[in-house]
């Protein structure tokens, strides 16, 4: 009887260090597994979509459990290059019931569209986008894409400026995914005095590492550039200035025309900050571009239509007249 018990004790014994070695085999082949799993984000665009290209360096299928784009969670995804249109089209979620939906084959790369996020509207950040895809496997795996920044100037010694985007550049940093500048685009408008941008013939947008205008800026006058590049994963990077075109600015005539005196009767206009006088028909300010308010004294017991502003005048590379009606 005790050797019976002896020997049913070692079996059971030699089956659980069976076991136990069975389960050590299964772990160490998981961790190994899960340490040679590798995923890497090779293509990111933000832009009208968000579009992942993954890369795996796996010897086989990555399951993911999650992705978080500058930390809101995606909720659903399509799969393919052009497979996200149509009627046919099928989002899925990122992690289903059986705790994944989505598994990227070994040694793949894969674009996976975005439908949306659980935070609605999606908001990149600023700066940079951060990527993190968690797996299975309990792997996170995090990849870094930073914005390029912008750097603006402008070459104006005689004729025609010239926009200067060679400054800007793309910054790299560790765990970031290399980029590199591939659009500069570029929007000038001239600057009313009043701080105002003006929308005329002064507005135009323009693209190029440099970028040389058609036509020479307006002596003395002001100019907002804006320069926004994008690189090649679709962030973005934008700066502006105020560049005043070198020179004393032109003068332009500012003239009021009367009707309705007497012939010979002197009368008076006052405008940018001064007074006239004539025994003529017409009295001429030289102004700046600019907007001016005025007034027209009445003469005796005439009065002129219009006797004053508003509305102004509005001066803008061209001479203006102010036609009065006395009465």
């Amino acid at each position: 009887m005790l050797v019976l018990i002896v020997v049913s004790a070692a079996i059971a014994f030699s089956l659980f260090l069976a076991a136990e070695e069975k389960i050590t085999i299964s772990q160490r082949s998981a961790n190994q597994q899960r340490a040679l799993e590798n995923l890497s984000v090779e293509g990111l665009t933000l832009a009208p979509t968000v579009t992942l290209l993954l890369s795996s360096s796996s010897i086989e299928n990555t399951s993911i459990t999650g992705i978080v784009v500058d930390g809101d969670p995606i909720a659903y995804y399509c799969l393919g290059i052009g497979a996200c249109s149509g009627p046919a089209i099928q989002w899925f979620p990122v992690a289903g019931p059986n705790g994944s939906d989505l598994a990227i084959p070994a040694f793949s790369l894969m674009q996976i569209n975005v439908s949306n996020f659980y935070q609605h509207p999606f908001q990149p950040s600023a700066n940079k986008t951060v990527v993190l895809i968690s797996t299975l496997r309990g792997n996170d795996f995090v990849d870094t894409f930073l914005s390029p920044v912008a750097k603006l100037g402008v070459e104006y010694i005689t004729g025609w400026p010239l926009l200067d985007g060679t400054g800007s550049y793309q910054p790299s940093e560790k765990q970031s995914a290399n980029a590199s500048i591939i659009s500069w685009n570029w929007l000038v408008q001239r600057v009313h005095s009043t701080g105002i941008l003006i929308t005329d013939n002064d507005t135009a947008d323009y693209s190029g590492e440099e970028s040389e205008l058609p036509s020479p800026f307006v002596r003395g006058a002001t100019y907002w550039i804006n320069l926004t590049v994008t690189n090649t994963f679709g962030l973005t990077g934008t700066t502006d200035e105020l560049f005043t075109a070198p020179g004393p600015a032109l003068k332009y005539v500012l003239n009021f025309t009367e009707t309705g005196l007497p012939v010979g009767t002197t009368w008076k206009a006052n405008a940018d900050n001064s007074s006239e006088s004539s025994s003529l028909p017409s009295i001429l300010f030289y102004v700046s571009n600019g907007t001016y308010s005025f007034s027209v004294p009445t003469v005796g017991s005439q009065s002129a239509n219009p006797s004053s502003s508003p509305p102004p005048v509005s001066i803008m590379g061209v001479g203006q007249t102010v036609d009065l009606t006395f009465s």
